[in-house]
Order: C-alpha cells, then structure tokens, then sequence
C-alpha cells in the first residue's frame, strides 16, 4: 500500500535548484531541522483526524469503466512528536499545538482500509527546497524513519525560475529504482474544480487555483492538483495516453491540532 501511496499522492519528491532537474532525496540530516511547533500553511493541511473524501474512477485500457463514482477516503490518522535523534510520542489523542517540548511534528497519512502509510511534514527551515516532505513510513505500530527526508511536494515557489523545477522520489525503502516518481511542478495557478458540500444549502462549487505536479513512472504519467486549503483536489493518471484512474475531492473534513 505504502508503494499505491506514492503513486496516488503523487506518494513525490532536495540540491540547490539551480539545476532544473536533480535528485532532491538527499537533504541535509534531520537532527536539529524543523519548527518547533506545527505547521498549516502547507500544500497538505496537516491536522490530526483530516480526512478527505474523493469520487474515485478506475478504467481499463480499452477505455471501459471499472469502477466508477466510487468514494475513496484518506485522512491523518496520528501525529507524532519527535525529540532528535530518536525519541518519538504518539500525541494523537491531545491537544499540542502549543507545545515546546518537540523538535518536530510528524503526520501519519493513510488511506481507508489501511494501517500502513507514509509520514509526513512540511518543512521551510534546514532545507533546500521549501515543501511537504517524505520522513518515513508506518505500517501499525511499527515506525521507520528516513535517513533523510525526500521531497514529496516542492511548495510554495518563491523564485518564478524554478517553474518546471524537476525531482525524483527516492525513499529509503523503495525496492526498485526504476519505478521511483519523477515529478515536474508544471504550474502554479491551474483551475481546478471542487463541489464542496460543506457550502450554502449544503452544495457550492469552488474554482480553485492549485499547483499542478506531473509524475512520470515507466510508461505512465499522472497529474496531480493540490491546494493549500484542502490538500488534493483531483487526480488523473494515463497509460499509454489512455485514462486509467481519476479521483476528485467530494468532500475535506479538518480535524484538530
């Protein structure tokens, strides 16, 4: 699942991005970097309990519908506090935004069904590339951190020259370097739509400025619109230029700090 994750999410990936295309996997260690305190002003609202409900489309190659309109959920489904190098807390039945006794926060980022998921932060301080980052994955209670954090989502763009920046998600357990996500932001600005239930008289449509991520993998390409308020809003990915699965965000439940 954790493999499902990083292509669904564009489950995407940090050097000086002078170059327009490099291997962003290889940050700078984690001892010592990340805020004090949470962070929300991300590509990905991290909260615990956030949950998110998509209309999921899945296709064969000839075009015909396996399954259609069907919901698929995600959501945060523990946050925990990390004292470098190696202490961490499961804080997900309190409250801590305020609190100071953590180097960093980590989110556990799962989808319905599963226990296994990704862990994720976003980071603007200790790194080269503002953004979501990869800290390491989940699966129940067992826990296993990234040697170094690798770029998921490069977020917010300060610099207009870095549009087109390009990176590769190498993680620490990834069994095949041949299927590791290569990612383009190709814009800043894309439209996308969200039917929003939460809206007056129950149902509005929102048109949502997103940054718009292309992820290669083989012969497949995905795009990927996320946005800072709801996280991702849609999903469509191709295989041979043919659709093969699409999702679109039906509905974002935020939880709590």
């Amino acid at each position: 699942m954790k493999m499902q994750l990083l292509i669904f999410l564009a489950v995407f990936s940090s050097a000086l991005c002078l170059l327009n295309c490099a291997d962003y996997s290889s940050a700078p260690s984690q001892t010592g970097i990340g805020p004090r305190y949470p962070k929300s002003n991300s590509i990905i609202p991290l909260a615990h309990n956030n949950t998110w409900h998509y209309a999921f489309s899945h296709y064969d190659t000839s075009g015909a519908a396996l399954v259609q309109n069907e919901t698929m959920s995600s959501s945060v489904k523990k946050v925990f506090g990390i004292i470098f190098p190696d202490s961490i807390t499961n804080l997900s039945s309190g409250y801590y935004l305020d609190s100071t006794a953590y180097d960093a926060f980590y989110y556990a980022y799962a989808w319905q069904g599963y226990n296994d998921g990704m862990l994720l932060e976003y980071r603007d301080e200790g790194v080269a590339v503002n953004g979501m980052y990869y800290v390491g994955e989940f699966d129940g209670a067992h826990i296993t951190l990234y040697a170094a954090p690798v770029l998921f989502l490069a977020y917010p763009l300060t610099d207009p020259a870095r549009s087109g920046m390009e990176w590769t998600i190498r993680t620490d357990t990834a069994q095949d370097s041949a299927a590791a996500p290569h990612v383009t932001l190709v814009d800043t600005a894309a439209l996308m739509y969200f039917p929003n239930r939460a809206g007056q008289n129950g149902m509005s449509v929102e048109f949502l400025s997103c940054y718009l991520y292309e992820e290669h993998i083989a012969d497949s390409v995905a795009y990927h619109y996320y946005h800072e308020k709801y996280g991702l809003v849609a999903y469509q990915k191709y295989f041979n230029n043919r659709l093969i699965r699409s999702a679109l965000l039906r509905e974002f439940v935020p939880g709590r700090y």
